[in-house]
C-alpha cells in the first residue's frame, strides 16, 4: 500500500491517494472551499485498541493484567465512529500525515 516512497515511480496507493487529496483541496481554495483535516491511527488487535499516534508509549497496552489507556468505540445515529481518548492530529500537507505515518510504523 506505501510503495517505495523515496522512489517516485514506485509509490503506492496511500501516498498517492494523500497527493491527490490535498492537491484537490489546494486548487479548491480559490473557489472559497475551505477544509479541515486531522490524523488518527490505530490497529484493533485481539480486541485491544492500539493508539500509534499516541505520546504515552504504554496508553493502549496491557501490562501485567492492568490495563492502560480504556478506549471505547460508539457509533451514533447517523452512522459515525468515535473512540474516545484517540490521538487526533491536525494536517495541512501530505508531508505531514507521511510523518505520522512513519512514526504509526515505527510505534507498530
Amino acid at each position: 500500500m506505501m510503495g517505495k516512497p523515496a522512489q517516485p515511480d514506485e509509490k503506492g496507493l496511500i501516498p498517492r491517494s494523500l497527493e491527490q487529496i490535498f492537491q484537490t483541496k489546494q486548487a479548491l481554495q480559490p473557489q472559497g472551499w475551505r477544509y479541515e483535516m486531522q490524523v488518527s491511527m490505530l490497529e484493533i488487535y485481539n480486541e485491544t485498541i492500539h493508539d500509534f499516534l499516541s505520546t504515552n508509549k504504554d496508553a493502549s497496552r496491557i501490562e501485567n493484567g492492568a490495563a492502560g489507556k480504556q478506549y471505547t468505540i460508539k457509533h451514533d445515529a447517523n452512522g459515525n465512529t468515535q473512540v474516545s481518548d484517540l490521538t487526533i492530529v491536525d494536517v495541512q500537507s501530505s508531508r505531514e500525515v507521511k510523518y505520522l505515518l512513519d512514526r504509526a510504523a515505527h510505534n507498530r
